[in-house]
């Protein structure tokens, strides 16, 4: 590590000084984090698809969006899935 000449701050004192998160705990909130993201998806996909199995059928038009949007099943899915989408995407 560099040290500046001269340098007279104390974090540059010892190695010992400075405070290091263990690896561990952080890598298992990673992956509960993961896990998580991954129910949450696919739980908003598995209410999307069962309700819409309980809807008529539906066809490609405006009116079939205003059912889906109506059913309350489906909109949570359907929001549920973005959210989590949005929240772990990495830019």
């Amino acid at each position: 590590m560099y040290e500046p000449a001269g340098s007279t701050c104390r974090a540059w004192a010892s190695p010992r000084s400075r405070r290091v998160v263990p690896a561990v705990p952080v890598i298992a909130l990673g992956l509960l984090l993961a896990i998580a993201g991954a129910v949450a998806i696919n739980g908003g996909y598995a209410l999307q698809h069962t309700a819409a199995a309980s809807l008529p059928p539906l066809s490609v038009s405006l009116r079939s969006l205003l059912v889906l949007f109506r059913n309350g099943r489906w909109s949570i899915g359907f929001f549920g899935g973005i959210a989590v989408g949005c929240c772990t995407s990495r830019r």
